[in-house]
């Protein structure tokens, strides 16, 4: 009888160290649309995360590009580059942040969206993605456009598995932009309603936020675009500080190029797109091991 209890003691003991720690935790939920494609859902608690991973054809694994775009963009904007990505023997993975963009599949409210809320769910995309039999762990890269380029670059300071990161027009002054506007922490609102509709979390962690402290860290290569034309509505003050924050990021990363698309503004539209498009390409199949 003892024999038995001991066993049983020794039974849940094992349940415990194995299983326990995935206990409450709502596990990815794919679904199959062709071949080449496939939607997910993947949770921060009870917090769902909705986007796609589109696949080249053939057999993999291939290297991967996770891509994420600007403020309030949903996927289907960085989903128009998918196609040239995949047709590049390129795996390509896009996803709307809990609280990031509205109407969404995404879980969440846009005022409780922050810099550091949309890394962690960037973090939770790359880890169920690394673990698919198509993708190859060893090349994963990361490409954000505006705040997406902020998120990114901070997620791959913060990890060691990201083999390449691709900024475009990344917002390294949204630091600066947010210390103007509130110098008391203190004094920033719940909620913002210029010039953004934005929680106050989003200021917060924004302004605690120093991009540039760890990117010495990052081993990984960098590839910035940039244009070279004002965005519509933007000061010529906004437009030299965000010249100014890639400037002093070329010369704070371990390693670093700078891509200069004549022409193109923030927004990277039409022609200007694929010229970026084709830059970003050609990073990847530089740097896949």
């Amino acid at each position: 009888m003892r024999k038995n209890s001991f066993l049983i003691v020794l039974l849940i003991l094992i349940f415990c160290l194995t299983g326990c720690s995935n206990f409450g935790k709502k596990a990815p939920v794919y679904e199959e649309i062709s071949s080449t494609e496939k939607s997910f859902y993947y949770y921060k608690g009870e917090l769902s995360i909705y986007g796609k991973i589109y696949l080249p054809e053939g057999d993999g694994p291939f290297p991967v590009v996770v891509l994420r775009g600007g403020m309030s963009e949903p996927m289907t904007h960085t989903e128009r580059l998918v196609s040239t990505i995949t047709s590049n023997g390129i795996a390509a993975v896009v996803f709307d942040p809990i609280g990031a963009v509205s109407p969404s599949k995404s879980s969440g409210e846009l005022t409780d969206m922050s810099v550091l809320t949309e890394a962690e769910d960037l973090n939770i995309v790359i880890d169920n993605v690394i673990k698919l039999n198509e993708i190859d762990k060893e090349n994963i890269f990361l490409w954000g456009h505006s705040l997406g380029g902020l998120v990114s670059t901070y997620v791959a300071e913060t990890r060691s598995d990201i083999k390449g990161l691709i900024v475009v027009e990344p917002s390294y002054m949204m630091r600066d932009m947010a210390m103007e506007m509130y110098s008391d922490v203190s004094k920033i609102p719940d909620v913002v309603y210029s010039p953004s509709y934005l929680g106050g979390i989003f200021f917060k962690d924004v302004i605690n936020l120093d991009i540039f402290e760890k990117m010495p860290e990052y081993n990984g290569q960098v590839l910035l675009i940039r244009g070279t034309e004002k965005q519509d509505g933007q000061s010529d003050e906004e437009y030299e500080l965000g010249i100014n924050s890639f400037d002093k990021a070329i010369k704070t990363f371990s390693s670093c190029d700078m891509y200069i698309v004549e022409g193109a503004n923030h927004a990277f539209s039409g022609k200007y797109e694929q010229e970026m498009l084709s830059a970003t390409i050609e990073f990847v199949k530089s740097n896949v091991g």
